[in-house]
């Protein structure tokens, strides 16, 4: 009876652990369901789209729009504080003391408001200020970056050893150029005797030497600084001929 017992007992709990078991897996499988069901749909209709960051230009163009109403609404309570001021100076003029009283409550109210105003717009040039830092800084960087990238693949292009072997090349290319107008620049056709040629020209000066001396006039007067006529000596004018004649180009 002990065992029988026993067994029912273990009978029982395995039959609620099953139980357990198949409402957990359908748990499991409902919501897996659901959220296949819910992806379908999300596909079906699309995904919901992030918001567009806002552009620095345009939130730069909001503010100073919100600065210029901000300056048009200060310079009309300005306008109501001189009206209240001009009203409640005149109300005390006339002995009217409540009347006085109250519009200088509302200057003082109009004050209040009037001094806000001008911390706002202090606010908003301060906003102004950093977003075009912002943008300049954006703008800067975006510069800086691509002639960066730029200086680099110029780098890469431009390397040092390719360098070093178009010199080389340019030189010895350079040195072939002189060494061939040397070859070109040698005389061609027959050899001339340059030792014979220069004995043969010293002859022939000889020659016109002597032609010009037979030639030679008689050696004119000649008055010097003391102011004495006397005829130059002939050799010293054959002297003076046969320089002149040595210095005739050839």
């Amino acid at each position: 009876f002990h065992q029988s017992k026993s067994e029912t007992k273990h009978n029982n709990d395995a039959s609620s652990e099953r139980r357990r078991s198949d409402e957990e897996a359908t748990k499991k499988e409902e919501g897996r369901r659901r959220r296949k069901k819910k992806k379908r749909a999300m596909n079906l209709f699309g995904k919901k789209k992030k918001a567009a960051q806002p552009k620095l230009t345009d939130s730069i163009l909001r503010l100073r729009e919100t600065l210029g109403f901000m300056e048009k609404r200060e310079k009309h309570l300005q306008g109501q504080i001189d009206a209240a001021l001009a009203e409640a100076r005149k109300r005390s003029k006339a002995k009217d003391k409540s009347g006085a009283l109250y519009n200088l409550r509302r200057k003082k109210l109009l004050q209040s408001k009037l001094d806000q105003i001008s911390g706002k717009k202090l606010n908003l040039e301060t906003q102004i200020f950093a977003l075009e830092d912002a943008a300049s800084n954006k703008e800067y960087l975006g510069a800086m970056k691509q002639s960066n990238v730029t200086l680099q693949t110029h780098i890469k292009e431009a390397d040092i050893d390719k360098a070093a072997d178009i010199m080389d090349d340019i030189t010895d290319q350079l040195t072939m150029i002189d060494e061939m107008g040397e070859a070109l620049a040698q005389p061609i056709g027959q050899q001339m005797d340059e030792d014979e040629l220069a004995a043969e020209l010293e002859e022939m000066d000889a020659e016109l030497l002597d032609e010009e001396m037979l030639e030679a006039p008689m050696a004119p007067k000649v008055k010097h600084n003391v102011g004495q006529e006397q005829f130059v000596d002939r050799k010293l004018y054959l002297l003076s001929v046969f320089e002149h004649a040595s210095r005739r180009p050839t």
